[in-house]
């Protein structure tokens, strides 16, 4: 907006009448003037000039304002829907800048009642003029507030009337002497009416222009005190009556009887009178008759059912309920007969049914419903398909329910008999006789009508390729129905005559194309599932008449039937090839079979200008955002500063003659110098105060050369040389900048805890964008190791960061502290090297517990000679090696005890129970430990502490002590409490009587002792065997005890094979109660992953999906909680499994993991192949310990397999080359010089909605080769893009020794293989590029640059090279050389091509595995990870893999000899390792 610029109004008349006062829907001119004369006008400076409300802009796009010689000054933009005239100043003003004026004049509609003496206008949206209206002012709306008036109607349930009191404005008004607003009217109603009191009363007031009226909330109050007295009518308009209103009271009365006030027999009507009186007039309505009474008799209705293509009809015959009640037992038979055409249809009758309904809508005026009320009639009829006279009866089921007060309608379908659609012309008859009245119906086909319509189009139209300007050109529709081409035999000709004002336009040489021709045949009602589409534009023919076209319609078996219609769609220019005058009219008939169709349109545009200037001389500052910027707003002013030099002036030692500043924005508008110079003179330019924006900084702004520019050495200042009678174009070229910040990660561990050294700390940053509740918060997740930095970037300027850590998982061995984050909260700064962050953390060795209770079980558990409690013994080994011991009591009831120790992770406590000796009739079993313990070869019992307090439980059997040889069964071990009372175990006992071997079997159970069932004599030699165990889901038994005594030694001795043997004592009282012990434990699981591609949604086996060979994928194993014991042959925390062909991409640990081992894993970035890359996996764990679910951990299942299905989208990629030509003056120079190469940057979003970018070095008449920052697919040193995705290619970086080389055009194209390319506006050296053709189909790209003696075209290489000479832009701000990290540090690089050493993994057994080899795990380098619950439309976060070795995956990608290292060095190989990444992750 330039407020410098004066603006008049200086005229408004209505349209071709002078001095004519305006109404309303008359078109109105209104003429004005501007002058930018002493407004320093710039192109692209704008005024405004909003409308009033009452004279509304007509729908014209805009206008020019145009010069004697041509030249377009401004063009005005008309914005119909805010009223507003915006015009814009052209390049016109650059060339000649002074005395810059014209005027203007444009076309308006009144559109509303005024009766001000002027109008007001709003200039550049703050000066208001005010312009008087024609004809003694005022906008008049044609209509005349009449005489008071008084109406009535009757609502639809006829028991009220709404009234309605019109009065002017004036007859109020002269009764409100005050000037209030409030007047009370009297109001008479007749005596059967009454005010309604259920709320359908109802008052209102309005008040406008006649047409026009608004209601006037609360505005007036309606009372009656009672029946038969006078009506008040109390209004109150909220301020003084206005004579030129209307004033309208509405309100609602009742009958007084409360209902319908029915004619008399003799036919006298109700009648409902009404009058008001309003001052001194009296002023009647004219009487409401009531005249509706209920139906007696039967009625027929009918119609064709369209749904049904008009080949069925619907017939109704209403039957009112007191004829039904009249008629001999409620039974009402009808009789029908049906006309020629129609029939019964195959179902008979069957969809016959009977509704009710009450006689009159209801207050709210509804239609009153119809239920369906068919169960509640018997029905007979015998109708068959085909029959045309049947019979049907129907009878109410219960008669005394019968509302005889209600409609009932009897509805049935009858089927046309003939073989097409009816037209117009078909009758279709039905009489009924019901019980001897006779009623009839009838139902006629459809009408079959073409149409033609016709618009003119208010935006640009491209017409065969070409835009043609808006109001040129005019869009016409035909619509043919084919029952107007029934009769012809040949195609139908359909004839077009134009009107003088229309023609064909001459886009090309391809009539069709030039009348954007599209001609479809549809189904006649649009059903497609009846008859599709299609499209007859290729089969149509169309000529050229001498006043018009002519089509031919194609004709095949089938067409030009009823059931079809025919559309032809096409544009005409108009004759003159621009805007016509206002009201030029555009008319065509077409004619076909007989039939003439005529439709017109009209000009409606107008209006117009001028505009005139001189010439003077300045610079023209374009403000141009850098590539590689972040996005910041295009209105962000930028300040430069402008030092105006003389002729003969030094701008290096001489002070300017002037001096200013002027903002420029990067939206694309130029700004000028205020100052018109000579020959001579100098302008000097520099960017000052860079602008503060929210989220980013700003570089320091570089000029780009120019003609006519000289640039310092860092391009922050240019130097214009002025020309007379031209403004000398200058860009300045800023880049916006985010922030980061980076994060340290130390962990502490002092008490020598037990850590495997791949600790991996997942770090959350929730970073909010400011104050505003609505700006929201984005969370970013990332894992460290110790002694790793992270870098978080893009981050905005002033971003808060607060950082928190998810608490790494305790485990048996290690306890971790809270951490310690240096600061928490971080504000992003423009220094980055200033935003720091520490997380620490101290890893503590776990301190753990247990406790114990007793149980006592047998018959005498609760002898009063047991023991109130029993002693146990602890023994273990402290840090130093010494043993240490606890006795603990544990009471008789159960109590727990706690050990009350608090020991380190892994100390293993030995328990051991003085159990009482047999004696007061008891005998003692053999204890049972069951709970957190193992049981040792020799029965003992071991506790190993860890993290979670264990419990330990003690089982004793107490049993009379009769002498009885018994055998106890008892149960102990971590997995005693999943064995059930009720599993059986067999024993074998044997021995010799006298010369034969004896054999008993016994079946025992768990806390149960078995009498052996013989007296064997004392010295018998007796052998016990466990010769049967029970099978338990997920318990396997380890070791077998027997005891007879356990205060003492047993009498039974292993003889072999896990039998024992003794000898029968002579004492009846001693070792009778022999205890067999097993111990339970829990079995080994497996967990098995498995591949399987994504094919659209549905996941299918790797083995079923024709993968490439050599497809294969790495899991990790990235953690196990707990720790595996020693010796388990499993994967180390960090190693890999790998799933390919040889192995059936599927991998199973065997049965070695611990119940309730919790596995982490993540998939190792897919390696791409030829012509396929990998999306983000998906982690569906099919079976384990928990459900079914995506997540990245599993739950072992004792003596099962957890399942996981690793799931992979495959991306189909293909080859791509770049062939480099430079030509021009120089060409042949720069391609033979081997120094010259040129960097191109692609960038595209991919299937996973990431952002991916490749860098390439590209050379003349070599292959491209992806640098350091190419984020693509790499296979065999070649790049490879995906498919169907829109890739933008950029040539970002050029360089050649060869000297003074000027760049031109830069061209791609598509040289080999399918690719459709397409240029980048506003960026010369860039296309967008759309590989097409199938995987692996090689591509090869065009790429020329044209050198130029002026070439302008600047590129620029993004990564610095060293400082040698030739044609290269010097680098930017901040793009300094990197410097590698210090050997050793976090982020240190291998060589490139080959990888650098991988951490020692977190081992369970070290070199336990073999690592490479198929189906076996693998080590831990060059491999990625992603690590959470993936699932479908939840793609799995990256977990970047950042110790202290990056591995360079692909092949050998060097760059620049000298230049790779320190890229690498410098982290930019980070870019390949993380890209992957979610929205909002790091």
């Amino acid at each position: 907006m330039n407020p410098g610029i004066e603006v008049s109004i200086t005229d408004i008349q209505v349209e071709g009448k002078n001095d004519q006062q305006i109404t309303v829907g008359d078109s109105v001119t209104v003429r004005g003037t501007w002058d930018a004369s002493a407004a320093q006008p710039q192109p692209g400076d704008e005024f405004t000039i909003g409308f009033p409300d009452v004279l509304e802009l007509q729908n014209n796009p805009h206008i020019e304002l145009v010069g004697e010689d041509g030249t377009i000054w401004g063009i005005c933009d008309l914005a119909a829907a805010s009223n507003l005239m915006t015009c814009v100043l052209t390049d016109a003003v650059t060339d000649r800048p002074a005395e810059v004026m014209g005027d203007f004049f444009v076309y308006t509609t009144a559109v509303e009642y005024t009766t001000s003496d002027d109008v007001e206008f709003v200039v550049n949206g703050e000066t208001a003029l005010q312009v008087p209206l024609p004809g003694g002012g005022g906008i008049g709306d044609g209509k005349d507030l009449g005489e008071a008036t008084k109406s009535g109607v009757l609502t639809p349930d006829k028991q009220a009337v709404r009234w309605t009191i019109d009065i002017p404005g004036a007859d109020l008004a002269a009764l409100d002497e005050n000037d209030s607003g409030s007047v009370v009217l009297s109001d008479t109603l007749s005596e059967n009416m009454t005010l309604c009191t259920d709320g359908r009363l109802n008052a209102k007031l309005l008040s406008g222009r006649p047409g026009d009226l608004g209601e006037v909330p609360g505005g007036v109050t309606v009372t009656q005190p009672g029946a038969g007295d006078p009506v008040s009518i109390a209004i109150d308009n909220n301020g003084p009556f206005a004579s030129d209103k209307l004033y309208r009271v509405e309100y609602t009365s009742c009958t007084t009887s409360g209902e319908v006030d029915l004619p008399t027999e003799d036919g006298k009507q109700a009648v409902y009178d009404n009058s008001v009186t309003i001052g001194d007039k009296t002023v009647g309505a004219e009487g409401v008759e009531q005249d509706w009474r209920p139906s007696t008799a039967p009625s027929k209705s009918g119609s064709l059912v369209k749904g049904k293509r008009y080949m069925e009809a619907a017939w109704t015959i209403m039957v009112p309920g007191t004829f039904i009640a009249a008629s001999a037992d409620h039974t009402v038979t009808v009789e029908e007969t049906l006309g020629d055409g129609h029939a019964v249809c195959t179902d008979g009758l069957d969809r016959m049914d009977i509704r009710q309904s009450d006689y009159l809508p209801g207050q709210d005026g509804d239609a009153p419903s119809r239920p369906v009320v068919t169960d509640k009639f018997t029905i007979d009829s015998a109708a068959l398909e085909g029959d045309t006279d049947f019979t049907v009866t129907f009878t109410p089921k219960d008669i005394d329910a019968f509302d005889a007060d209600q409609y009932y309608y009897l509805s049935f379908r009858t089927c046309l008999t003939g073989d097409e659609v009816p037209d117009s012309s078909d009758v279709f008859t039905n009489k009924a006789v019901v019980n001897g009245t006779e009623v009839t119906a009838s139902v006629r086909g459809p009408q079959f009508t073409g149409g033609k319509s016709g618009a003119l189009n208010t935006t640009e139209k491209d017409v065969a390729g070409k835009t043609q300007p808006a109001g040129t050109t005019i869009d016409w529709s035909l619509e043919i129905p084919g029952y107007d081409l029934e009769d012809l035999a040949e195609p139908a000709v359909i004839t077009d005559t134009f009107s003088e004002t229309m023609t064909v336009c001459e886009a090309g040489a391809d009539l069709k194309a030039n009348l954007n021709l599209k001609v479809v045949a549809r189904d006649f009602l649009g059903d497609s599932d009846v008859a599709a589409e299609r499209d007859l534009t290729d089969a149509a023919t169309v000529t050229r008449t001498d006043d018009g076209i002519e089509f031919t319609l194609p004709k095949q078996d089938g067409d030009y039937g009823r059931e079809t219609r025919y559309y032809i769609d096409y544009t005409l220019c108009t004759t003159s090839g621009g805007l016509d005058e206002r009201g030029t009219e555009y008319g065509n008939t077409v004619r076909y079979a007989g039939q003439e169709l005529s439709s017109s349109v009209r000009q409606t545009w107008g209006g117009g200008g001028t505009g005139e200037g001189v010439a003077r001389g300045s610079f023209s500052l374009l403000k141009k955002i850098d590539s590689f910027s972040e996005e910041f707003p295009e209105d962000t002013g930028f300040t430069v500063l402008v030092e105006e030099f003389a002729p003969g002036t030094d701008p290096e030692t001489d002070a300017p003659d002037s001096s200013y500043t002027v903002e420029v924005k990067a939206d694309g508008t130029p700004v000028s110098g205020v100052n018109a110079r000579g020959t001579g003179w100098q302008i000097r330019l520099t960017e000052t105060d860079l602008p503060t924006v929210d989220g980013v900084y700003f570089e320091q702004g570089k000029f780009l050369p120019a003609e006519d520019v000289t640039l310092n050495a860092d391009r922050t200042q240019a130097l214009v040389k002025i020309t007379p009678k031209s403004n000398v174009e200058v860009e300045l070229v800023n880049k916006a900048v985010l922030g980061s910040a980076t994060i340290t990660k130390t962990v502490i561990n002092d008490e020598g805890a037990v850590l495997t050294g791949n600790e991996a700390f997942v770090i959350q940053a929730e970073i909010s964008n400011g104050d505003d509740d609505d700006a929201g918060t984005e969370l970013r997740e990332f894992t460290l190791k110790d002694g790793q930095h992270y870098e978080l970037s893009d981050l905005p300027i002033g971003a808060e960061l607060t950082f928190t850590e998810v608490r790494p998982v305790d485990t048996d061995l290690v306890t971790w502290s809270e951490p310690v984050i240096v600061p928490s909260t971080l504000t992003i700064g423009a220094d980055a090297a200033a935003n720091t962050v520490a997380v620490t953390n101290e890893a503590r060795v776990t301190q753990g517990t247990f406790e114990l209770s007793k149980k006592l079980t047998g018959r005498e558990a609760s002898n009063a000679a047991v023991p109130p409690s029993f002693d146990v013994i602890a023994t273990w080994s402290d840090a130093d090696g010494g043993e240490q011991s606890k006795t603990l009591a544990l009471p008789a009831d159960g109590t727990a005890v706690p050990f009350g120790e608090n020991l380190p992770g892994g100390t293993k406590v030995t328990l051991t129970e003085t159990v009482p000796a047999d004696g007061n009739g008891l005998a003692w079993g053999e204890p049972a430990f069951s709970g957190d313990v193992t049981i040792g070869d020799d029965g003992t019992a071991v506790v190993t502490i860890g993290k979670n307090p264990g419990t330990v439980e003690v089982t004793n059997f107490v049993d009379k002590n009769d002498g009885t040889l018994r055998v106890l069964k008892q149960i102990e071990g971590e997995a005693a409490d999943n064995v059930g009372e009720d599993a059986e175990f067999t024993v074998e006992a044997s021995w010799q009587d006298g010369v034969n071997y004896e054999t008993t079997t016994l079946t025992v159970t768990k806390g149960v002792a078995t009498p052996l069932g013989v007296e064997l004599p004392v010295g018998t030699v007796v052998t016990f065997t466990e010769t049967g165990r029970p099978d338990v889901a997920g318990v396997e038994w380890g070791t077998i005890t027997w005891g007879t005594d356990p205060s003492g030694e047993s009498w039974l001795r292993p003889s072999g094979d896990g039998a024992v043997t003794g000898i029968v004592s002579d004492d009846p009282t001693e070792g009778r109660l022999i205890t067999l012990t097993n111990e339970a434990l829990w079995k080994f699981g497996s967990v098995e992953f498995t591949k399987y591609v994504l094919d659209g949604e549905d996941p299918i086996p790797a083995t079923e999906a024709d993968l490439p060979e050599g497809a294969e994928f790495q899991i990790r194993i990235d953690g196990v909680d707990p720790a595996l014991p020693a010796g388990t042959e499993f994967p180390a925390v960090g190693d890999t499994v790998t799933l390919n062909a040889e192995n059936g991409f599927s991998w199973n640990s065997g049965d070695v993991l611990p119940r309730d081992t919790v596995v982490t894993f993540s998939e190792v970035e897919a390696k791409p192949l030829p012509g396929m890359d990998w999306a983000r996996p998906y982690y569906w764990v099919a079976e384990d310990a928990g459900d079914a679910e995506y997540r990245n951990t599993v739950g072992i299942v004792p003596g099962d397999s957890a399942v996981v299905e690793i799931r992979n989208r495959p991306i189909p990629t293909t080859d791509v080359d770049i062939d480099k030509v430079v030509t021009g003056p120089k060409g042949a120079q720069v391609s033979g010089d081997d120094s010259t190469t040129f960097q191109v940057t692609a960038t595209w979003t991919d299937v996973d909605d990431e952002s991916r970018s490749c860098v390439l070095d590209v050379e003349p008449g070599a292959s491209a080769t992806p640098t350091a920052q190419c984020d693509a697919a790499v296979v065999d040193g070649r790049v490879q893009f995906p498919l169907d995705t829109e890739i933008s290619f950029v040539e970002t970086g050029a360089h050649t020794d060869v000297t003074n080389v000027k760049w031109g055009d830069v061209q791609w194209s598509a040289e080999n293989g399918d690719a459709d390319v397409v240029g980048i506006d506003d960026e010369p050296t860039g296309a967008v590029v759309t590989f097409t053709g199938d995987a692996n189909e090689p591509v090869v790209l065009g790429l020329e640059n044209k050198t130029s003696s002026n070439g302008m075209i600047i590129i620029p290489i993004p990564i610095p090279l060293p400082p040698w000479g030739g044609s290269v832009m010097p680098p930017g701000p901040g793009t300094e050389w990197p410097t590698p990290p210090s050997p050793g540090e976090p982020g240190e690089p291998g060589q490139p091509g080959e990888p650098g050493s991988p951490e020692q993994p977190g081992s369970n057994e070290p070199g336990s595995n073999e690592p490479g080899t198929p189906g076996r795990p693998g080590t831990s380098e060059q491999q990625d990870s992603t690590g959470h619950n993936g699932a479908p439309g939840k793609p799995a976060p990256a977990k970047p893999d950042q110790s202290s070795s990056l591995p360079v995956t692909g092949a050998d990608v060097i760059w620049l000899s000298g230049i790779s290292l320190a890229l690498v060095a410098g982290g930019t190989w980070l870019m390949l390792r993380y890209r992957r990444r979610l929205h909002g992750e790091e």
